[in-house]
């Protein structure tokens, strides 16, 4: 009997999962409408893990475009699920952006499918992995692939992260309430101080979402609390990447002996932080009766995900209402964390 010989396919590579073996080279046995194939599989993975067969590219020639990955997966066995995926890498080389498409894997065994990633390459970007993923264990063929640039007209598919499950701010005007916690639909309140209360509350005729805290203050005067307690809603910031954006709120403070106010993150791949926006240095304590607040940041080209908070640090209570938001104008001020030396002169 001839000895069976496989053929690699050239420029291509496999990754597994520690333990876990893989195998990976073309399949001439095995065609979609006549072209060739290549076999991957994983093999002796734990549940989750993923391998990848992978492919790495120079960016160059995609910085600013919108690039299309598509190809046709058949799925032999599969204990998991498997898909395409795309990761961009900048010079470090660190992934600034991703899409394992998640919530669009295959996960059954079954004939030819089609399956598509759709992603703007950023000027950051320095090289492209790309290839397919299958998560635990699994064995696929895999044929017509193709990268190529495609219009605005064709929408990105590109994933914001796993735990992302909004696209866009949800629930501002507070009507959506959970009738057994009495909170607000979108927005999680987080405190790990059990002197803090939250609650949605009718404030002089406002629907309001309200915290309490009688937690004590640092007792050296001048310190600042470590006892927070905030409402935070995070969403996937695709539609808002190369725009400044703006969280407002009106606000009413009483016997706050710290400070309270909004805060807004913009991140990236992994949860990287790229920019933030808090109150901290405005102090707002004390008494105060409603004011109009807002953060503006930038969202840069690599962003993934917003974070809006409602924050009361220390103790007393704060009531926000009317939220909004939206894009501001390009020359509205940001409200940045300053950035470089401050309080050399120990003055402040």
């Amino acid at each position: 009997m001839p000895t069976v010989v496989k053929r690699y396919p050239r420029f291509w590579r496999s990754s597994c999962w520690q333990n876990a073996t893989c195998d990976l080279y073309c399949d001439e046995k095995v065609s979609y409408n006549g072209e060739g194939s290549c076999y991957f599989a994983q093999k002796g993975a734990e549940s989750g893990a993923r391998g990848y067969m992978l492919q790495t590219m120079g960016a160059a020639e995609y910085r600013g475009k919108r690039l299309q990955f598509t190809g046709k997966i058949k799925v032999k066995s599969l204990e998991g699920k498997v898909a395409l995926f795309l990761k961009v890498l900048d010079a470090v080389p660190e992934v600034v952006l991703e899409d394992l498409m998640p919530g669009r894997e295959l996960t059954c065994v079954g004939d030819w499918q089609e399956l598509s990633i759709v992603i703007d390459i950023p000027f950051e970007a320095r090289y492209i992995n790309f290839g397919a993923c299958v998560q635990g264990n699994g064995a696929i063929w895999i044929s017509d692939l193709l990268v190529s640039e495609v219009g605005t007209d064709v929408c990105i598919t590109e994933c914001t992260s796993a735990d992302t499950k909004l696209d866009a701010p949800a629930n501002l005007d507070l009507k959506l309430v959970d009738p057994d916690t009495n909170l607000p639909f979108a927005w999680r309140f987080n405190s790990s101080d059990s002197h803090f209360k939250s609650a949605i509350k009718q404030q002089d005729n406002r629907q309001s979402l309200w915290i309490f805290s009688d937690a004590d203050l640092v007792p050296n005067s001048g310190e600042r609390s470590s006892a927070v307690g905030k409402f935070t809603q995070k969403f996937g910031c695709i539609n808002w990447r190369n725009q400044k954006v703006r969280f407002s709120a009106d606000m009413k403070w009483q016997n706050v002996g710290d400070w309270c106010g909004l805060m807004m993150w913009v991140t990236g791949v992994h949860g990287k932080v790229l920019r933030f926006s808090t109150m901290y240095d405005l102090r707002l304590g004390g008494d105060a009766d409603w004011q109009p607040v807002t953060c503006v940041l930038d969202v840069p080209a690599l962003a993934c995900n917003i974070i809006l908070a409602l924050t009361l640090n220390g103790n007393g209570e704060v009531y926000f209402s009317n939220l909004s938001f939206d894009i501001a104008a390009p020359d509205e001020p940001t409200t940045d964390m300053q950035t470089g030396p401050k309080n050399l002169n120990f003055a402040d």
